[in-house]
């Protein structure tokens, strides 16, 4: 949804401006993957937002996204959009 994607972008603005993406320099130097998981993430609205930041602002990062979620129904749509999606409950550990 929209707003599941503008939310996450403007956490991602938050946290970026306080810092907490700033060893992310030094993983796109060294070529090393970063993973992004959404608990419950359904078909990725959020992980959308995540890989578009990361292209605007953080071009070099490669980035890993992962979509956990009880229901397997969300399939499809996370992996139409390009992200790896696993069926995940959390009671389960």
């Amino acid at each position: 949804s929209v707003q599941r994607f503008t939310e996450t972008w403007a956490c991602m603005e938050r946290a970026d401006a306080r810092g907490v993406f700033v060893s992310l320099a030094s993983a796109a130097q060294q070529k090393r993957e970063v993973r992004v998981a959404s608990l419950g993430g359904g078909p990725g609205f959020e992980l959308i937002a995540v890989r578009e930041y990361f292209n605007e602002k953080y071009p070099g990062v490669t980035l890993d996204l992962v979509s956990l979620d009880v229901e397997e129904s969300w399939r499809a749509s996370a992996e139409g959009l390009g992200l790896r999606f696993i069926q995940w409950d959390m009671k389960d550990g």
